[in-house]
This record gives structure tokens, C-alpha cells and sequence, in this order.
């Protein structure tokens, strides 16, 4: 349904005023570009082992587990949960990727996820992400706050550059945080004259940081 590779062709939508589904039974790929705000997820949204890509150009809203192999999805304000207990899969090794421009999750509900790899970006909203695997993270925002939970961590990015907070928590018992540069690198810079906080904690024994700057 719309293609990704080789070349990006997405099946182009207008506005959605009843029920949108869209079923992928084999093994291909579903690309969607909706022109206003959108709600996807769960049986309105399937396919068996491809790619999933969506972009909304007003607010995108998950109504229900989505599960793919390399999952996208890009929004021109929010990207939120409309439900608990909903979660956004991707398959192992794969990458789950986030991009909006007034923030991804809300200040009282993260957004559910459980991939091994995270990439989100918000141009000036909160991001709040929480993720049920020990994932990479690569995750930025300009003058907001980044909340990050997780069974464990490794990060390639971590950046604010305005007057935000910093806060990752391992989500279980046995979480665990690794920050070292050995194979990973975590940036949190802030503009002049501007306050960082930055919060660290951990459920075990404690946390490893060395040379980030």
C-alpha cells in the first residue's frame, strides 16, 4: 500500500470523517501521507512483516497497537496515545522513528513503545517516551523537556539546547543506564545564560558516566 523503497510513493489522503482501515496480509509495505489529523493503530492498521510509514499534516493520534519491522511516523503538531495500553513494536534490530513539531507523548502519558532502536524529534515540544525493551537512544527537542524510561539504555544522542529537563529511569527492577564512549555519545547542551537539570537514576547498583563532554 504506497510504496517505500526504492522510492518513496505514499498513497496521499484528504480528510478522514468515518473509519480508516488499511491491511497489509502479505509481506509488503504501507506508506500513508494524510493531508489533516489522523488516528491509526491497532486492527486499522496491520501488516505482516514490512515497513510502516505515516505522515499526518495536523495532529496523528494512536488508538491501538501498531507492529511492523521499521515503523515511522511524522507529524506536523503531536503525536499522542487516545488510549492505555497501547504500544508501538518494532521487530528486533529494527527502528522505531518519531518526529513532530509540537511533541511526542504528553506531559501525563508517555508514548508506549518496545523496539531496540528510537529516534524522536521534537521541534519544540515535550517528548515522553516510555519503552519496554533496552534500546539505543537518539533523541532531541529545542526548549522542552526529554523523560525517558526504559528496561535499559544506551544512547547516541540526548539533546535539548533551550531551558528543559533531562529525565531517564530505568522502568524496571533491574534497569540499567550505560553512558560511555566506547560506543555511544550523549550531548546535552543549552544555550547561554539558560539552566539545564539533568536527572539520572537507577534501580541497581548505580550509574556508569565517563567523559561526555
Amino acid at each position: 500500500i504506497g510504496s517505500i523503497t526504492p522510492s518513496q510513493s505514499p498513497i496521499k489522503i484528504g480528510t478522514v470523517t468515518g473509519n480508516f482501515s488499511a491491511t497489509n496480509n502479505g509481506s509488503g509495505d504501507i506508506n500513508l501521507s494524510f493531508a489533516n489529523a489522523a488516528t491509526i493503530g491497532g486492527a486499522l492498521l496491520s501488516t505482516n512483516s514490512g515497513d510502516i510509514q505515516i505522515y499526518s499534516g495536523d495532529e496523528l493520534t494512536i488508538s491501538g497497537d501498531i507492529s511492523c519491522n521499521n515503523l515511522t511516523l511524522e507529524a506536523e503538531k503531536s503525536i499522542k496515545n487516545n488510549a492505555s495500553g497501547v504500544t508501538l513494536t518494532t521487530a528486533t534490530g529494527k527502528t522505531l522513528t518519531l518526529s513532530a513539531k509540537e511533541g511526542i507523548g504528553e506531559t501525563d502519558s508517555a508514548l508506549s513503545l518496545s523496539s531496540e532502536k528510537i529516534v524522536a524529534n521534537s521541534t519544540t515540544g515535550l517528548i515522553f517516551l516510555s519503552n519496554n525493551k533496552t534500546a539505543d537512544f537518539d533523541v532531541a527537542t529545542t526548549a522542552n523537556n526529554i523523560i525517558l524510561k526504559s528496561t535499559g539504555f544506551t544512547f547516541t544522542n540526548v539533546q535539548t539546547d533551550g531551558e528543559g529537563t533531562i529525565s531517564i529511569a530505568p522502568d524496571t527492577s533491574t534497569g540499567s543506564i550505560d553512558i560511555s564512549p566506547a560506543d555511544s555519545l550523549m550531548r546535552m547542551e543549552i544555550q547561554e545564560n539558560e539552566a539545564l537539570n539533568v536527572n539520572f537514576r537507577s534501580n541497581t547498583a548505580g550509574i556508569r558516566i565517563e567523559n561526555l563532554f
